[in-house]
């Protein structure tokens, strides 16, 4: 398993030694981010690993999986796809996706068994623990609102990245102007032996999940931060297909903005109300035109373009269209399930309403950055439709 044992300890360094006048300055918050993080995720990661070794003895059989056609919701943060992904999510018999807590403390096959064998002990005895851990889960995500979280959810699988540290997400943690910011330009920035090691442990993963879930379903994958890494995925995965959201950047960049913000305040103490606000301009960009430049390429039947207005207006018929394109049967029991989240999938529209004003942006800006780009995503959905 590659690991980025270079970036980790720069990271870390910084965040003891050069705190003064940055976002890692060492206030509360920040010193029991750091403690936390000492404690956990040496767990985290050592434990997994020692699940992953186990796994190449008594579950070796899971490299004869084969991760056939999985689905890929990319395009910028911000775009409903936490929404799509959970709602395509609810066929179990077509797709297959990790939940939170299979990405975090189960990526291998192993600690899974393990967990199986421990919830089935805590039912015989009265499900103590599982209520113990839900309402500690409450407590600790439900203060997390601009993104719902919970552990049994299907979530974003950007995570088993931090298991070789090669991920934008360690910005996060460790959030400081141009450092770990390569991984937004993925396939462009990163070393061609970097990306095949990483996308290869990727796949490792994928065989996995899909060997305790059954091999016969297509894996479902819900991350923005595939967005620049499509040409690797589809190195390690010909037959991938891509569902590419898009989101009037009016809309998406400030709310960006504004998570990104939550983030960088969560595990630090930036001084600015929207820190680095010329990276997620650069960021947003890069990725609305990165699959405009690659998808097009494609077979037809192997991509498609949804946008965001669309996907909240008619969640149904917009699924509807992806099952088209993809050569997917849309089933009776798969129906009735969309035509009762689709009443409540329509307050998705207006959950949250941004000001360009607020995060130092205007609509002048925004049409001098995203401007030929959205026009070039219409005319593609056009020409694809």
């Amino acid at each position: 398993m590659p690991f980025n044992y270079r970036l980790l300890l720069r990271q870390l360094t910084r965040s003891i030694f050069c705190t003064r006048g940055t976002p890692l300055q060492l206030k509360a918050r920040r010193v029991r981010f750091l403690a936390v993080f000492a404690l956990a995720f040496p767990v985290m990661l050592l434990s997994s690993v020692a699940g992953m070794l186990v796994d190449e003895v008594a579950y070796r059989r899971y490299r004869r999986v084969r991760v056939r056609q999985p689905v890929f919701i990319i395009g910028n943060f911000r775009s409903g796809s936490t929404f799509l992904h959970r709602l395509l999510a609810r066929d179990s018999r077509q797709f297959s996706s990790m939940k939170t807590w299979e990405i975090y403390f189960a990526p291998s096959v192993a600690q899974r068994r393990f967990w199986q064998g421990l919830w089935a002990v805590d039912a015989a005895l009265g499900g103590r623990l599982l209520r113990a851990i839900r309402r500690g889960e409450e407590r600790v995500l439900g203060r997390v609102k601009l993104h719902r979280v919970r552990l049994s959810e299907p979530e974003e699988d950007e995570a088993l990245f931090y298991y070789t540290w090669h991920t934008l997400f360690t910005w996060f943690f460790f959030p400081e102007p141009q450092r770990g910011t390569a991984y937004h330009h993925y396939d462009d920035a990163v070393p061609a032996p970097v990306r095949r090691k990483n996308v290869s442990f990727y796949r490792r993963c994928l065989q996995r999940h899909l060997f305790v879930h059954g091999c016969e379903r297509h894996y479902l994958a819900k991350n923005p931060s595939s967005t620049p890494r499509i040409r690797s995925l589809l190195r390690e995965f010909p037959d991938a297909r891509f569902i590419c959201l898009v989101r009037d950047p009016r809309e998406a960049v400030p709310s960006t903005m504004s998570w990104f913000s939550f983030a960088w305040h969560y595990f630090a103490d930036p001084p600015e109300r929207h820190p680095f606000r010329d990276f997620v301009l650069d960021l947003t960009s890069h990725w609305y035109a990165c699959p405009l430049q690659i998808l097009p390429r494609l077979s037809p039947r192997s991509w498609t373009i949804v946008r965001y207005d669309d996907l909240v207006a008619d969640p149904r018929g917009t699924v509807a269209a992806i099952y088209e394109r993809f050569g997917l049967e849309l089933s009776p029991q798969y129906e009735a399930v969309l035509r009762g989240e689709s009443e409540r999938a329509r307050s998705h529209r207006g959950e949250n309403h941004y000001d360009l004003a607020d995060v130092g942006l205007d609509q002048e800006k925004i049409r001098d950055i995203y401007g030929d780009v959205l026009a070039a995503y219409e005319q593609a959905r056009l020409l694809h439709s």
